[in-house]
């Protein structure tokens, strides 16, 4: 039986718990060796009142998350919230987790007025691409480029 799972965001104060997330992330993006920043950068980042990280946790232990960052508008009066990153711990996977964490930013988003929430996904993963349908996303066809510095 699967135990309840708490959602959090987390606060500058809350670095072990943000380092406890990218560990995750590297386990189920399947990049264990990628580099975490330095905690000087990590607690920066925290810091960055435009950059917001869900964890989900389960008996007190990091089971997911995600990283958003708010995107100012230029035109319009709201802002929209771009996913960085989200995921679930793997063998949780399918258990509602990962839609609970997408419902809860929903909610907040809403609850802070923002515009829209939107989050990439490589048209190969077909599992992202489903998982943001079954969380009532809407897709679009766009393309991303990227230029390495």
């Amino acid at each position: 039986m699967m135990q309840d799972i708490d959602i959090q965001i987390l606060t500058a104060e809350d670095l072990p718990t943000f380092k406890a997330l990218l560990l995750l992330f590297n386990d189920v993006f399947e990049e264990p060796d990628r580099d975490i920043s330095p905690d000087a950068q990590l607690q920066k980042t925290l810091e960055n009142p435009l950059f917001k990280v869900f964890v989900a946790t389960q008996a007190g232990k990091v089971v997911g998350g995600l990283t958003v960052y708010e995107l100012v508008p230029y035109y319009g009066k709201k802002s929209e919230l771009f996913i960085y990153d989200v995921a679930v711990e793997t063998a949780l996977h399918n258990q509602g987790i990962g839609k609970q964490l997408i419902s809860f930013l929903h909610a907040w988003a809403k609850a802070h007025h923002f515009d829209t929430i939107f989050v990439p996904a490589h048209t190969e993963d077909e599992q992202a691409v489903a998982f943001y349908q079954r969380c009532g996303m809407d897709m679009e066809d766009v393309r991303h480029f990227t230029l390495a510095c």
